[in-house]
């Protein structure tokens, strides 16, 4: 017996009929990423508000505006109270230290952008980029993106094809790498 393979064409037009019959049915999921979708913004709100209130109570309001003038005065070096969607947290925990009579401080740096990462990593990771890409997927596709690229390409390590979609939906989304 001989295999029947399709070309690529035929391949494209069943997989995005397929696509848009799942993508339109009522399913749970569908429900529940909507929901989820709904609920991030208020999320964000009330963690940005936490956030913001625990460091109001350790830098009074007259400390900041006093660095603030030293920021206008000096620049960038005095640049520790710049408005802007990020929090950097520290504290001590865990046991004294015998020797330095100190405890473990733990560092986590809170990013709220869209971009960002709450897992209090400073650096950027893909994950701030799937979220913004699937919180934006309808934007996205109707600006002839691909948002599914990261779920399609889920084994895949980095390739040419999923470099392109990526790119092309960071630009869409006004992402500058920064």
């Amino acid at each position: 017996m001989t295999k029947v393979r399709m070309n690529t064409e035929l391949r494209n037009k069943l997989f995005n009929k397929i696509k848009n019959v799942f993508e339109n049915e009522d399913t749970q999921e569908r429900e529940t990423y909507l929901q989820a979708r709904e609920q991030v913004d208020s999320a964000y709100e009330g963690a940005s508000i936490l956030a913001k209130e625990v460091v109001e109570r350790s830098y009074p309001k007259e400390d900041v505006a006093i660095l603030r003038t030293f920021k206008k005065k000096y620049g960038s070096p005095c640049d520790v109270v710049a408005k802007d969607k990020c929090f950097y947290f520290a504290h001590n925990e865990g046991a004294m230290d015998q020797e330095t009579q100190k405890r473990a401080e733990v560092k986590s740096h809170f990013d709220f952008g869209l971009f960002g990462n709450l897992n209090g990593s400073e650096y950027s990771d893909e994950d701030g980029k799937k979220f913004a890409v699937a919180y934006f997927r309808e934007e996205l596709k109707a600006k002839d993106c691909n948002p599914d690229i990261y779920a399609q390409q889920n084994e895949n390590k980095d390739n040419p094809h999923k470099t392109k979609h990526v790119d092309e939906c960071m630009k869409a989304l006004g992402y500058s790498g920064i």
